[in-house]
């Protein structure tokens, strides 16, 4: 797979994580928090396959987001 095709599943699995955030936030069940926490541990494993594959700088935003999503989910 070419280092831009790992960059696009890891931007697509962030937004996706970041999505499942933002339920749980509007949603605060076990179940919703489970599912953002299984969606951000996937795109944080995509984004380390992309860094892998070369995609580096370009990641910067998704990973900062990544970051936000997790605090937010943490709480923190």
């Amino acid at each position: 797979m070419t280092s831009n095709h790992k960059q696009e599943q890891a931007q697509n699995s962030a937004e996706h994580a970041h999505c499942a955030v933002m339920q749980a936030e509007e949603h605060p069940s076990e179940r919703m928090i489970d599912q953002a926490s299984h969606s951000l541990v996937h795109a944080e494993a995509a984004m380390h396959q992309a860094d892998e594959a070369g995609s580096g700088q370009s990641m910067e935003a998704t990973k900062s987001q990544l970051r936000k999503d997790r605090n937010r989910l943490e709480g923190n």
